[in-house]
């Protein structure tokens, strides 16, 4: 394919691809060294680098708009009685997708760092947004923990996931809060490759769309901005998820 052959010129070295169907089985995979080059969710470096404390941020595509990933954001009625995120502490909680890693995971940790502490007994779950969305209007909750791209304003747009619903059910709907932004989708290597391997990936990485278009293309996730530098210090508001949950959960 175009990228691993880029890949391959860069690194003057044999490169394979090998497709993981699981999280678990890419993150063990690099604590093993099985591999030693990574493409995935953002949350899944954190999390690897939680296990081991080895892998280095190469890379991230900014989104159609030039933001660096998603955000867990609080959703409530327009026109509501909810002024700022403070007033949701007392509320009935839906969230999208329990276990999730930006709605639920992001979501209520950033919330308690701001002090705002949700009863369990007030939150429920739903598997997506339009059903979060039907629970509000039915009286069932008062906010929906979601998550979005949308970096400002209110309104929701018509994109991802905001498109599920119906142009009259988003204007019923306003963004009162978002989370630190979550890096998403990423490129990330083994620390052991040694600094000069990890620079000259990260310069591939951020240079190919002025060296290799067609390898571009091959890995473009629909957004046509090239690659941006990352360090570990991105991925702060997940890692710190990680570590809010797990005193919770010794």
């Amino acid at each position: 394919v175009p990228f691993r052959d880029h890949v391959q010129a860069v690194l003057q070295r044999p490169v394979e691809l090998i497709p993981y169907a699981d999280a678990r089985g890419l993150m063990m995979a690099l604590q093993r060294k099985t591999i030693l080059y990574a493409m995935g969710p953002g949350t899944i470096l954190a999390a690897t680098q939680r296990l081991c404390s080895c892998v280095e941020p190469l890379a991230t595509q900014p989104n159609r708009d030039g933001s660096v990933g998603l955000y867990s954001a609080v959703l409530v009625p327009t026109g509501g009685t909810f002024r700022s995120v403070s007033d949701i502490g007392d509320a009935r909680l839906v969230i999208t997708g329990e276990g999730s890693a930006v709605a639920h995971r992001v979501g209520l940790s950033e919330l308690w760092s701001s002090d705002i502490v949700i009863d369990e007994q007030n939150i429920v779950f739903a598997p997506n947004l339009r059903e979060a969305y039907a629970r509000v209007a039915a009286g069932e909750a008062e906010a929906v923990l979601g998550w979005t791209r949308q970096v400002d304003g209110s309104v929701l747009f018509d994109q991802e996931p905001f498109n599920t619903l119906s142009d009259e059910d988003r204007a019923s709907l306003r963004i009162l809060w978002r989370s630190r932004p979550v890096t998403a989708h990423s490129h990330f290597a083994h620390r052991d490759l040694g600094e000069a391997t990890l620079e000259a990936l990260q310069s591939m990485l951020t240079g190919m769309t002025g060296t290799d278009g067609d390898a571009f293309d091959a890995i473009d996730r629909g957004s046509g901005r090239g690659f941006v530098a990352r360090s570990l210090e991105d991925y702060d508001v997940v890692l710190d998820a990680f570590a809010y949950w797990n005193r919770l959960n010794p």
